[in-house]
């Protein structure tokens, strides 16, 4: 809980990754994953609108090389 009294909510995956966060606003932030379980994508929408979104993509190393 914030300190303004209000609370974020998350939900998880049956692999127990965060799938998405809920803010006090209505923004919902979802998160992707591929199948390494590395964070591949986020996506930030209020009220069925997109907001944005981000994706990342990794080497064979598994090192993160390009954010977009």
């Amino acid at each position: 809980m914030s300190p303004h009294g209000r609370s974020l909510t998350f939900t998880y995956d049956a692999a127990d990754r965060r799938t998405s966060v809920t803010f006090p606003n209505g923004v919902v932030t979802g998160c992707g994953y591929d199948a390494a379980n590395r964070l591949t994508s986020l996506t930030f929408t209020n009220g069925g609108t997109t907001l944005g979104d981000l994706s990342y993509t990794y080497d064979a190393a598994g090192n993160r090389t390009a954010m977009g």
